[in-house]
């Protein structure tokens, strides 16, 4: 999708109340292409989600991903390399995701220790649904291997 004037001017996107602003609206166009994706257009909801993505905006990265895991046309790799800069970014299910797709191997190399690492900043967070995979992922891991991995997740977290 080519990037127009048009389509960076707020009221073209969603009439969002940013509009005086020459600013480029990430939130507005998350926002059209989840409303694209409700009403059933998913090809350009993937557009505009991938347009909010490259401005690294997390949620439009982490449900790019999702749109690129799932349906006839998966892309794991794809799904993986998006969910994988929402979770740089802070996001915390897609830190969760991240982590499964490490523990199962899906769209990157099989990895128990960033499966472990990423779970466990998830938790950090908050994220409920972690403590199966931190489990999982720690039973393959030396306990000195779960505490630098720990250590890793607190620097992480306070940046």
């Amino acid at each position: 999708m080519e990037v127009t004037q048009k389509m960076l001017s707020a009221p073209a996107i969603t009439g969002h109340a940013r509009a005086a602003s020459p600013e480029i609206d990430a939130d507005a166009m998350y926002a059209r292409g989840m409303a694209l994706l409700i009403a059933g257009d998913r090809a350009a909801a993937i557009d505009w989600l991938r347009l909010a993505a490259q401005f690294n905006h997390a949620p439009a990265q982490f449900d790019l991903g999702l749109q690129y895991a799932s349906g006839k046309d998966r892309d794991h790799r794809t799904a993986f390399k998006w969910i994988r800069r929402a979770a740089g970014l802070g996001h915390a299910r897609a830190q969760y995701w991240l982590a499964r797709c490490y523990f199962l191997g899906v769209g990157t190399a099989q990895s128990h220790g960033l499966a472990y690492r990423w779970s466990v900043a998830a938790c950090a967070q908050g994220f409920p649904d972690t403590g199966q995979i931190r489990s999982a992922a720690a039973a393959f891991l030396s306990e000195a291997e779960r505490r630098r991995y720990d250590a890793a997740v607190i620097v992480f977290s306070r940046d």
